[in-house]
């Protein structure tokens, strides 16, 4: 997300600069070898659609037994899922509140209405009883979010759908391998968006997929596809990222990449009349985007790069389990223990955190007391519709309709996992400046 994009925000992450134990949110590619990395370069000289459906396919088999259709994010997947669906003009989709605005954007892209439904505070995602609350006779779809690595109570939502004939699309931008009753998120629904931005559990910089079971509405939509290729200039904005991030990009001092990046994006713009950034960032309003095709095609290379981090996810998942378990058993004797969602706690779970989450009172104390070593900028669902800065009533929400948004957003703490902490100090310095 962008939101790097003020002078307090710079300031903020010079003055970290030079420490070496300050942590964010993106899992880096420090894990590629050469051969690795020079295949990256080759794919993004000599694209080649075979590596992307060989991504795909790969995809795919990590989820279940069905098939993915990739994208360059994964609202654009939403997006072509809807228009596919004949979804449009005075129909409704509802999607849960704490949602980032780029969602928001596809369906009013389409000409549907967005309605939003509260969260759980037990999982911070979907819940049926709210869903239940706000289906009207113009309910098109149903977008059930699993959140962080939790797993929402699925199995209500997929029973109450299929009773009203509602199409439901699992989202599960911010939730990969996490089980639940035996199942794979992204297996219960009609389909499932995935996406895999430098910020979510697998990092191809942009890009996301829809995955179903039902491989005939893949092949369907595959059939169907509009997406146009992204722009040469954003082609090559990307890869320099890329190749930047390869070079400067460190877990434990994630201050001194954005800072370098940003000035160097600063002193870009001073001598060049048009910049082009890396990101698909004009999504994050009520307007469509300009300067690349809506919907558009996952590049080649980052096909490439994403096979590489499907082969490092078992690693890593595993870390990140393991730090889950070790947190609860540090925090176990702290005030921090009992404001833990309860989902963390439920056997009939198998979460893969993708940030260790938990909301509490004096949350914005907490925030503060761990920005001395984490960038807690990135911190996610402050507020509903997150990454915009439009009033939210352009977003077709209104003030107070979901309430339990509106009160644990803002008390929202959010620690990233990232490969290559020391575990045991990282999680014992959390807990100690908490409590301090």
């Amino acid at each position: 997300m962008q939101i790097y994009n003020n002078i307090t925000s710079f300031i903020t992450l010079s003055r970290n600069i030079f420490k070496y134990d300050f942590y964010g949110f993106i899992a880096g590619h420090s894990y590629l070898n050469n051969e690795q990395i020079k295949l990256i370069k080759e794919s993004y000289r000599s694209p080649s659609n075979e590596t992307v459906f060989q991504y795909e396919e790969q995809f795919a088999r990590l989820v279940g037994g069905g098939s993915a259709i990739s994208y360059a994010s994964g609202r654009m997947g939403f997006y072509s899922l809807m228009k596919l669906l004949g979804i449009g003009i005075n129909d409704e989709v509802l999607l849960p509140a704490a949602t980032c605005s780029v969602m928001v954007n596809a369906i009013l892209r389409i000409g549907a209405t967005p309605v939003y439904a509260d969260i759980d505070k037990n999982t911070f995602g979907s819940d049926v009883k709210l869903i239940k609350s706000k289906v009207s006779k113009k309910t098109r779809m149903i977008v059930a979010q699993h959140s962080f690595g939790i797993p929402c109570n699925i199995d209500p939502i997929v029973k109450y759908a299929k009773n009203k004939k509602i199409f439901l699309l699992e989202d599960c931008a911010l939730t990969l391998d996490s089980v639940s009753n035996g199942e794979s998120v992204g297996n219960f629904g009609d389909a499932a968006l995935f996406s895999t931005d430098r910020s979510k559990p697998l990092n191809t910089i942009t890009g996301g997929l829809i995955y179903s079971k039902n491989v005939k509405l893949i092949l369907k939509l595959k059939e169907f596809d509009e997406s146009a290729e992204l722009p040469n200039n954003k082609q090559k904005a990307i890869f320099d990222y890329f190749r930047f991030q390869l070079k400067y990009y460190n877990e434990k001092n994630v201050a001194k990449f954005f800072t370098l990046y940003y000035l160097r994006l600063f002193f870009k713009k001073l001598f060049q009349s048009e910049v082009t950034t890396p990101f698909l960032d004009e999504d994050f309003s009520t307007e469509p985007s300009k300067s690349y095709p809506y919907p558009s095609k996952l590049p080649p290379f980052l096909a490439k790069l994403g096979q590489f981090e499907l082969d490092n996810w078992n690693d890593r998942k595993i870390k990140r389990a393991g730090m889950l378990e070790k947190f609860i058993s540090i925090s176990i004797d702290t005030e921090i223990y009992k404001f833990l969602p309860s989902a963390y706690f439920d056997s009939q779970l198998e979460i893969i955190p993708h940030r260790i989450v938990w909301s509490q009172d004096n949350g914005k104390n907490v925030r503060e007391d761990l920005s001395l070593f984490i960038d807690v900028s990135w911190t996610w669902f402050l507020k509903p519709i997150i990454a915009t800065k439009e009033p939210l009533q352009c977003f077709n929400y209104t003030k107070s309709s979901c309430p339990v948004s509106e009160e644990v957003g803002p008390n929202m703490v959010n620690l990233p996992l990232m490969n290559d902490l020391n575990v045991k100090n990282y999680l014992s310095r959390v807990v100690t400046t908490i409590i301090d």
